[in-house]
């Protein structure tokens, strides 16, 4: 008797919390957003189960729009820190261009700093491409 007095509680529970307002489709919806059987909704983003071990979404985080232009990155031989010291690290501004860039041909274990002045409210763009260039002979003759 206490187990099905337990069972129908839970039971009461579970649907008292699964609110479904103006759509019958919805299984749980509020101000922010709704879930259905195979998505959720939130204003115009959609995340969707295609299957049970996919999902898309068109989801864009406001954080990726503000990303520095300035890229920097340091050449590794078998991920080690070989290519230089500590703190020499290269970087190139990727802004003020056609979203295509590219770093001169960079010495193995040299440091290239790109000296191009950024804009106030510049960002790194969607889609930038960018070609890194390194001298292979000095590559290969650290390998000596």
């Amino acid at each position: 008797m206490k187990k099905n007095i337990f069972i129908v509680l839970i039971i009461g529970i579970i649907l008292n919390s699964c609110k479904v307002m103006n759509n019958s489709n919805a299984i749980y919806q509020s101000k922010e957003f709704s879930v259905y059987r195979d998505s959720v909704v939130q204003d115009s983003f959609v995340a969707k189960a295609i299957s049970r071990t996919e999902l898309v979404s068109n989801y864009v985080s406001p954080v990726n729009e503000f990303k520095s232009p300035e890229v920097t990155f340091k050449f590794s031989i078998n991920g080690g820190d070989n290519a230089a010291p500590p703190g020499k690290d290269n970087s190139i501004i990727c802004a003020g261009g056609s979203g295509n860039y590219e770093t001169p041909v960079i010495k193995f274990g040299g440091q290239f700093v790109d000296s191009t002045k950024v804009s106030q409210g510049e960002y790194l763009k969607k889609d930038t491409k960018l070609t890194l260039r390194v001298d292979m002979n000095d590559v290969l003759k650290s390998f000596k």
